[in-house]
């Protein structure tokens, strides 16, 4: 990790907390009160393997690190992540798509509940 910084809102008299951190070349958008995902996520990205033309479907997306992996390694691919996103994950469809919009893929990157 190359560092992190902590982000606070408030909607609806709900504070959030983000916490953003620099994974080598990337950056990942979370919730501070979730699991942490860090250099593991990144490094179970060097064992696939796409073919031009081929689509990734990443179930279980979480705040979608892996799916924008795949976009960014793979720039002619399409990458579809799906997760439940249950409220006591704190993950949601907007995060991943802000962390999709972030690293410059969000027109690649498709997030389904």
């Amino acid at each position: 990790m190359d560092g992190c910084k902590n982000q606070y809102t408030t909607q609806g008299g709900r504070i959030t907390i983000e916490r953003t951190e620099r994974l080598g070349r990337y950056t990942l958008v979370q919730t501070a009160d979730c699991f942490p995902l860090g250099g593991d996520t990144l490094a179970l990205g060097d064992f696939a393997t796409l073919r031009r033309g081929w689509r990734v479907c990443d179930l279980g997306c979480g705040s979608g690190a892996l799916s924008i992996r795949a976009a960014l390694t793979w720039p002619e691919t399409k990458v579809t992540g799906m997760d439940y996103w249950g409220a006591v994950y704190n993950y949601s469809k907007a995060l991943c798509e802000k962390n999709a919009a972030s690293e410059g893929v969000a027109s690649r990157c498709v997030f389904r509940h």
